[in-house]
């Protein structure tokens, strides 16, 4: 028996080969200089996105999720993005606009993402437009499959950041660049990251890693993943018992590349097998292993629960007079956020959430908090000035 060799490192799949070579290392006894690998690996992304300055992206996912994550990542460096929802309106904003280049995802609902590519490519105007696969599903023949609808590369999901701007600065030239300067960003080394000790199910530094370090935006990824992938395993059981194989195995594939982006490694293993069952299955009516999967997700959960909604979550409670001034300059600063389409604003109505206590003001603020998180600045901006209106 090998029970007592102990495990060094964990990867998960797909493995990146940066983390593998640091992995043997370390097993080897050849600890790397973390410190100098962070600053390496900062300046490549660094590089890479300069490059890209500028640029206008068409980003084709229908995950929400993973819609956050993508356009946090790329207008963080200057990089301006469109959102389609699935091909056919990839195709529609198309004609419509001019982008350097597209991210498209795969799988998706209405029109897949090989679908939309061949459709693009038999356009001239567009032989030469880059369009860069994403994809959890990173076997030889899914990638041959994304070369073959007309893709020029692929990036695996979850993304990580590192290889997201390599490949884009390899195919996308910004037709319009522009000097970008992030000087006012925090920085991610000044974050706490001891409310993520507790997690068990979750390798918080590795997800951490994946989008350039900032623990504000993995706490939040978090989050956003218990809001969408609670009810994940009853919605493809439903499927299944309406003999729906396809959106079933679709909605385990999203909970595998969703589990991965937050380094729910265990979760994500257990999602990609089960997603391979349903494919490889004719006729199910019972999703594959479910309760392993259900106890695994419910842990997950549970965990992401109990940690608080932002890092200032814990600041002391004001006093009445003081709440009343922060209240009003916090909407104040919300109103602008909202004229401007600044994400930002999905913060300040949590932090407003905080400060409130009158029961309808709560009320209206979550659903403020609701349209933002589907991107509906429209939406917020109505139930704002009713807000005001209520003054």
């Amino acid at each position: 028996q090998d029970s007592d060799i102990p495990v060094s490192s964990i990867l998960s799949k797909p493995v990146i080969p940066d983390d593998l070579i640091e992995a043997a290392s370390y097993a080897c006894g050849r600890k790397s200089n973390d410190q100098d690998l962070k600053q390496t690996r900062r300046a490549e992304v660094n590089e890479n996105a300069a490059s890209l300055h500028g640029a206008k992206i068409l980003l084709v996912e229908d995950n929400e999720f993973n819609q956050e994550v993508a356009i946090a990542l790329l207008t963080e460096e200057g990089i301006e993005v469109d959102l389609a929802s699935d091909g056919q309106q990839a195709l529609d904003m198309l004609a419509d606009s001019s982008y350097d280049g597209i991210l498209m995802d795969c799988q998706m609902p209405i029109m897949d993402g090989y679908t939309a590519t061949r459709k693009i490519r038999s356009q001239a105007e567009y032989s030469d437009l880059p369009i860069i696969a994403m994809t959890a599903n990173v076997m030889n023949d899914d990638i041959a499959e994304a070369l073959a609808s007309g893709m020029n590369d692929h990036i695996a999901k979850p993304i990580n950041i590192r290889d997201m701007f390599a490949t884009l600065a390899k195919w996308v030239k910004a037709s319009n660049p522009v000097d970008w300067s992030k000087d006012s960003k925090k920085d991610s080394s000044e974050e706490p990251l001891d409310i993520f000790s507790g997690l068990s199910r979750m390798d918080y530094k590795r997800g951490m890693h994946r989008i350039g370090g900032s623990a504000s935006s993995y706490l939040r990824m978090l989050h956003k993943f218990a809001d969408n992938q609670t009810s994940a395993l009853t919605d493809a059981q439903a499927a299944l018992k309406q003999g729906d194989n396809e959106s079933a195995a679709r909605i385990l594939h999203t909970l595998k590349g969703t589990s991965g982006s937050i380094a729910a490694c265990r979760l994500q293993q257990l999602a990609a097998d089960t997603e391979l069952s349903l494919k490889r299955e004719v006729v199910s009516d019972t999703l594959p292993n479910s309760e392993e999967l259900q106890s695994e997700l419910s842990m997950v959960i549970e965990e992401i629960k109990a940690l608080p909604e932002s890092l200032d979550a814990q600041e002391p409670t004001l006093s009445p007079v003081q709440s009343d001034i922060d209240i009003s300059h916090e909407l104040a600063t919300l109103k602008e956020q909202l004229d401007n389409f600044d994400t930002e604003a999905e913060e300040s109505t949590r932090k407003l959430l905080k400060l409130v206590s009158d029961a309808s003001l709560k009320a209206s603020l979550s659903q403020i908090e609701k349209a933002l998180s589907q991107y509906d600045f429209d939406s917020a901006m109505e139930l704002l000035h009713d807000i005001e209106g209520a003054e």
